[in-house]
């Protein structure tokens, strides 16, 4: 820690409790901010949790470690007992739950209903401690940069910044957290996020947004600090592209992947589904002729409606599997399957998940609200083909479906999209998009 001071640099503390090898999507900004800023202008500091609870698993096989960057792993408390409370993710075989299972879970949902302000409540005074214990790295912070969607991430931020007023403290928002959700519930915990939301806001020296539309709503809420808002888009980082094979596809069957989370159903696969059946129906499509590869959390809830559908044994349950693969999994598919949901949470932010799929060259499935950015960013480089399922006549639907089955029994569909440096989307330039933030 005596060497955590650099003259001539400025030393740069990133707080964030998920990180890789933790295959949630959120973790790649944390990540890349450190493995791109200059290191010949900023000495990187992240200060990460090891026992994150993450319901995506993790990548065994990710080397987290990067060159100049000190990576300080700080354990949260109880966690690793706490994840066995989790309801495990969905697999299509029944399992028989045991009565201490089932009150695991039940303990497992109320808890977490009812934490403030979230699980990284138990990683909190843990890294308070340290930082206590290690005081040279607040005296020699000259900046701090703290991401959503974890709140804690930003108390530690706020703590930081009581402690030195003079630090520049740059506070990302990648989900809404009192606007446009907790504003929409009342009680204790609806006021304890708005007060933290104003607290965040207003004590930042600045507060980035992943959206223009993102910005422009909290714009509207909190004006008088306008002034400090600024949009740095998530996107993808080429390293993770370099080594994948982006070959003409042989396989047989059309190949739709989806990874990620439903959200309970907010991002809903029914759509898609009664596409699927009615292509089936009509004979348009065999259904040895399609795998739908789900990677990822395929929520109860869901699983007993999609059972409904024919096309439901077209389906292959992936579950966890690591980020590699997934990378992987999305180079070999005709077509990469995206679901915004209804929420003004989902459709004025960007899923990860879209520049994902960009990188990986091959057609973007999206279904979406015609005013989804995530719609506008698909039809302005033409990376696939959009389905308004709230506003759109299922019968235009069904014939932009049948167009791309007619693709895929020409073989248009084999061969990968032509390659594209969308600058904006590029985790380099975010990097250089920080930077200016943090010296403005």
């Amino acid at each position: 820690m005596d060497n955590f001071s650099q003259q001539n640099k400025k030393n740069i503390l990133i707080v964030s409790y998920g990180y890789p090898p933790f295959n949630a999507p959120s973790v790649q900004r944390p990540y890349t901010l450190a493995k791109y800023l200059d290191k010949s202008k900023y000495k990187v500091t992240v200060i990460t949790c090891p026992n994150a609870d993450s319901s995506l698993g993790y990548d065994p096989n990710f080397d987290e470690a990067l060159a100049d960057v000190l990576l300080i792993k700080i354990d949260a408390k109880f966690l690793n007992k706490i994840s066995g409370f989790r309801t495990p993710e969905v697999s299509v075989k029944k399992r028989k739950s045991t009565i201490l299972t089932k009150i695991k879970q039940k303990i497992f949902s109320l808890g977490a209903s009812i934490i403030f302000p979230d699980k990284g409540v138990f990683w909190y005074g843990q890294v308070v401690r340290y930082l206590k214990e290690h005081s040279s790295i607040i005296d020699n912070c000259d900046i701090v940069f703290t991401s959503s969607p974890l709140a804690t991430n930003h108390n530690l931020g706020n703590y930081i910044k009581k402690k030195r007023p003079d630090v520049r403290w740059v506070a990302e928002f990648e989900d809404y957290h009192y606007l446009e959700n907790w504003s929409q519930k009342r009680g204790v915990l609806s006021s304890l996020h708005k007060k933290l939301e104003m607290k965040v806001i207003k004590n930042s020296d600045k507060v980035t947004f992943v959206s223009e539309t993102m910005k422009n709503n909290y714009k509207k809420y909190y004006h008088e600090y306008a002034k400090k808002f600024y949009t740095i888009y998530n996107g993808y980082d080429t390293d993770n592209y370099k080594y994948l094979n982006f070959d003409t596809l042989e396989n047989e069957k059309l190949s739709i992947t989806y990874a990620g989370s439903f959200y309970k159903g907010v991002r809903s696969p029914i759509p898609l589904l009664k596409l699927l059946d009615r292509a089936i129906k009509k004979g348009v499509l065999k259904k040895d002729e399609v795998v739908v590869k789900i990677a990822g959390n395929f929520e109860p809830i869901l699983l007993e409606e999609a059972k409904n559908y024919e096309s439901f044994s077209c389906i292959d349950f992936l579950g966890k599997i690591p980020r590699s693969q997934v990378l992987r999994l999305f180079a070999n598919s005709h077509l990469l399957w995206l679901i915004v949901g209804n929420q003004v949470t989902h459709y004025t932010s960007v899923p990860l998940k879209l520049f994902e799929y960009l990188a990986s060259r091959r057609p973007i499935l999206n279904f979406a609200p015609y005013n989804s950015e995530a719609s506008a960013i698909i039809e302005k480089f033409n990376l696939g083909v959009n389905f308004d399922v709230q506003t759109e006549e299922f019968q235009s639907l069904e014939q932009k479906f049948y167009d791309l089955v007619g693709r895929f029994h020409k073989n248009e569909l084999a061969e990968p999209l032509p390659a594209q440096e969308i600058d904006i989307f590029s985790r380099k330039t975010h990097a250089l998009q920080f930077e200016a933030v943090f010296e403005s």
